[in-house]
């Protein structure tokens, strides 16, 4: 009799792990399925003085992607009339003989009828031995705003010292139509 009492006392807490077990199952099934609140709209009003920063995106005529790139370490962009450059993003790779002191940076010039206008350097971070032991790899990434006006002549280099092994250089953002 012992036995067959503690037999449904032992069922009877197996139901009740079950049931508790269905009841969080059935917990979690309505918790993943409850939608979060409704969005609202929200106004922001800035001074002229501090104004909020934005990126025109639906306007495709006004914002046309640039992209170019050197398997040199070098780079030369003439802007084009009737448009405006904005440099968002340079990037780099090289690769310099082991132990070599000179620590690689990127440099970017902005000249326009060869007055200078901007002028800007990357650093980059050692990444150690590259593919081969005599050689320390190098890289950068960038994200940056820089504006080249009209016509204007953009120099992108790779400035590192003797180069043994290879440079790869990249630079985006995009053209905007411009007028003075």
């Amino acid at each position: 009799m012992i036995r067959s009492s503690r037999s449904k006392w032992i069922s009877g807490i197996g139901a009740v792990v079950l049931i508790g077990g269905l009841g969080l199952a059935i917990d979690v099934g309505v918790a993943s399925a409850v939608v979060g609140p409704p969005v609202l709209s929200v106004n922001v009003t800035n001074t002229p003085t501090n104004p909020v920063p934005v990126t025109v995106v639906a306007n495709a005529a006004a914002f046309q992607p640039f992209t170019a790139s050197s398997s040199d370490g070098n780079l030369t962009v003439v802007v084009p009339s009737g448009k405006m450059l904005v440099i968002e993003a340079v990037t780099g790779y090289v690769t310099v003989a082991h132990g070599q002191t000179n620590h690689p940076f990127i440099g970017l010039a902005v000249t326009k009828v060869g007055q200078p206008t901007a002028h800007a350097q990357f650093s980059t971070v050692s990444q150690g031995t590259a593919f081969f032991p005599t050689l320390d790899a190098y890289v950068a990434s960038h994200t940056t705003k820089i504006y080249a006006l009209p016509e204007s002549t953009i120099t992108i280099g790779l400035s590192s010292g003797p180069i043994v092994g290879g440079e790869l250089l990249f630079v985006s953002g995009h053209f905007e139509n411009y007028t003075p």
